[in-house]
């Protein structure tokens, strides 16, 4: 067993654009099990992207929201709850700006953001992924 490492640029404090949120769920629905997030303080952008993953599990059947998905809200996560769980978890995490941006995303708003008709524009800090390697290859 071994695990994939995968690099995000992002800036802690930032409200991550829909490249980044795009790339983080293409992640987590590819790896098919646990995902390890992290960022430099532990309470930034990594926290924001764990709060979308949890929005988007209400986003319909199928590959979810970055796939062929519906948009079955009736069971999803609201921006507030799932904030307040990581926030329960994580003290101090997620600004208000990115908790801002979450509510954006309620009743439908981040299939509305993935299904955008541009394709997932370049991150403005470096490349928006990077895999490193095969698993257990260093980083």
């Amino acid at each position: 067993a071994g695990f994939r490492h995968y690099e995000l640029q992002a800036r802690d404090d930032e409200v991550p654009n829909r490249s980044l949120v795009y790339c983080f769920l293409r992640i987590c629905e590819s790896e098919g099990g646990a995902v390890a997030v992290h960022d430099d303080s532990g309470r930034g952008v990594s926290c924001c992207l764990v709060a979308v993953w949890m929005l988007s599990l209400g986003e319909g059947p199928g590959s979810g929201v970055c796939g062929e998905g519906g948009a079955d809200t009736r069971d999803a996560w609201t921006a507030d709850e799932a904030v307040a769980w990581v926030r329960l978890n994580r003290g101090g995490s997620i600004t208000s700006q990115q908790h801002d941006f979450l509510r954006t995303l309620d009743r439908g708003g981040l299939v509305r953001l993935m299904r955008h008709e541009e394709p997932p524009q370049p991150h403005p800090h470096g490349p928006p992924l990077r895999a490193h390697g095969s698993p257990l290859a260093p980083s």
